[in-house]
């Protein structure tokens, strides 16, 4: 049960670190995700910032 916690934390790590970068880069399904939601383009790279540190901070907790 440990192990399949440990992969299915590493996936939930990598999703959201893919994501963030996908917002810095402004990918283009984020941009019309956001624009669905009416959410503000300017805002996405401190959702993106926000996103890389919940991710690290998982990181952080799953190490101990």
């Amino acid at each position: 049960m440990t192990t399949l916690l440990t992969i299915a934390t590493i996936l939930c790590i990598g999703a959201n670190v893919f994501v963030a970068f996908a917002d810095y880069l402004r990918a283009p399904f984020v941009l019309k995700n956001s624009a669905q939601v009416h959410f503000p383009a300017w805002a996405i790279p401190y959702l993106a910032t926000l996103k890389l540190a919940v991710a690290s901070t998982v990181h952080m907790i799953a190490a101990v």
